[in-house]
């Protein structure tokens, strides 16, 4: 077995994915059942489709993904640190994630107030601040041109309204 290259499959990683695909099939098939028209459908059916698809490409890599060379000192399984894995996260990952879920819900709850274009505007750049951009400008031009662009689309697909700070106003000019 010196020569050969071993994958290792992660399996709970695949089951928590085929998990995901069932219930993305579900409400998928549970909107079309509501109603099939294009307008219940305008949003549902493309992010179904590119969730579908990005779980195709998760699946695919984990199984015919590159293979890992088996290493050469196999760990003495009486040393102290030998029971334990090393973490597939970076350190300070996990802090992230729930500062960005915060950050997420904090969205969320702003949008009745602040409205939906300035509550998004705060929270991408709150969340590129939080990943480590300083670029002042940077951020806010970026963080500018997310909430625009998503904000006309908003106001432009939906049949419902959706309370708007500064979007519009802009747009009713336009």
């Amino acid at each position: 077995m010196s020569g050969e290259r071993q994958k290792v499959i992660d399996w709970e990683h695949l089951i928590f994915l085929a998990a995901i695909v069932a219930f993305l099939v579900w409400y998928l098939w549970d909107a079309v059942a509501a109603s099939p028209t294009l307008s219940n459908l305008i949003l549902i059916a493309p992010a179904g489709a590119f969730a579908f698809i990005i779980a195709i490409y998760i699946a695919s890599v984990e199984i015919i993904g590159p293979r890992t060379a088996p290493s050469a000192v196999q760990p003495d399984p009486i040393a102290p640190g030998a029971a334990t894995a090393p973490s597939r996260f970076r350190e300070g990952s996990f802090r992230t994630i729930t500062l960005l879920m915060g950050l997420f819900a904090l969205f969320v709850a702003a949008i009745p107030y602040a409205g939906f274009d300035v509550a998004s505007f705060c929270f991408v750049g709150a969340t590129l601040w939080l990943l480590g951009e300083r670029r002042v400008v940077f951020t806010v031009l970026l963080a500018s041109g997310i909430s625009a662009a998503t904000s006309i689309a908003a106001l432009a697909l939906l049949a419902i309204p959706i309370p708007m700070g500064v979007a519009q106003y802009v747009w009713g000019v336009l």
